[in-house]
């Protein structure tokens, strides 16, 4: 389980594009979660 919450949460993609935390995923799907980094 990752340990990132919401808030901290900055940018998702799905196979390399913007994405909603609610995007349906795909088998084979690439998902990259970026934390946000210093004050935002």
């Amino acid at each position: 389980m990752l340990e990132i919450t919401l808030a901290e949460l900055g940018v998702v993609l799905v196979n390399g594009c913007h994405a909603q935390l609610a995007q349906p995923l795909h088998e084979g799907d690439t998902i990259s979660l970026f934390q946000l980094v210093g004050d935002g």
